[in-house]
């Protein structure tokens, strides 16, 4: 966490803190691209940032957020936002949002693409998602995991689920997408063995997959390990933590790689639960 986010309180620095902008200019106002040239770097090596506006309407995971977004009386949290892509699109369509970002480069970038007229419904969070993160009892209406939790330990998504089943009003939401084991550049390597793990009863039986093995294009972008799920072991660990499973389904990334059989609509993988 950066020194400068340290004594902030809350949901974090209100963007109509004065002080943010001048905190902001010290960091570039542009962003790295990946190889392919169609989606953004991170800095941290955190995976790509890939929502641009034709995705946002081409993603039922997407629509249902901003759609939820529109009426909800408490903010919605983006939690791991990258370069706040998502951030800004709920803005713009009128909701409350917390930016969580862990690499400051990404928060400032993101900051400094929000117009000053959304600044009233932004709060920026530097903190890191489980361990750091804490928010007042049924203080959000919703909680956004977009490309997040295929980075995290089984140990740390159960903490993290029991923590929004607090942060979340009753009938608060979370959207989850993450990497799934039928993506077809490795489903043939990954999928028999993670159906193996679970018929046996392992509750997270795609954790820690090297990146270099399954996605090796891709891997000088990802941190070494990655951990792929479906609804399965997602499904059984938040229906332990008092949440309704309402859809889940696929989401298709075919645009952003070369075209080849195996990308076939199965790249990602959403689901949305509600607090019971």
């Amino acid at each position: 966490m950066h020194q400068f986010f340290d004594g902030f309180s809350g949901f974090g620095v209100p963007a109509t803190d004065p002080e943010l902008d001048i905190f902001a200019k010290e960091f570039p106002i542009d962003a790295p691209l990946s190889h392919t040239g169609k989606t953004l770097l991170t800095y941290n090596r955190f995976g790509f940032d890939v929502l641009d506006s034709a995705t946002a309407d081409e993603s039922w995971l997407i629509s249902a957020i901003v759609e939820f977004s529109k009426n909800a009386q408490h903010p919605l949290i983006d939690i791991g936002g990258g370069y706040g892509r998502l951030t800004r699109l709920l803005l713009e369509e009128g909701g409350k949002v917390i930016y969580n970002e862990i690499d400051v480069h990404h928060l400032m970038y993101g900051f400094q693409q929000v117009s000053t007229s959304d600044y009233q419904n932004l709060y920026l969070n530097n903190k890191r998602f489980p361990d750091q993160t804490d928010f007042p009892d049924e203080s959000l209406s919703g909680v956004i995991l977009h490309r997040v939790i295929h980075f995290l330990t089984p140990e740390e998504i159960e903490a993290g689920f029991k923590k929004i089943a607090r942060w979340l009003v009753p009938g608060g939401k979370i959207f989850i997408a993450v990497l799934p084991p039928h993506h077809g550049e490795y489903r043939q390597k990954v999928l028999p063995a993670y159906d193996k793990a679970w018929k046996e009863g392992n509750p997270w039986p795609g954790h820690s997959w090297s990146s270099y093995e399954i996605l090796p294009e891709q891997a000088y972008g990802l941190p070494k390990k990655l951990h792929v799920m479906d609804h399965r072991p997602l499904k059984l660990a938040l229906e332990k933590c008092g949440f309704v499973v309402e859809r889940y389904d696929f989401v298709s990334m075919k645009k952003f790689a070369a075209p080849t059989p195996l990308r076939d609509g199965k790249e990602l993988f959403g689901l949305v639960a509600r607090k019971g």
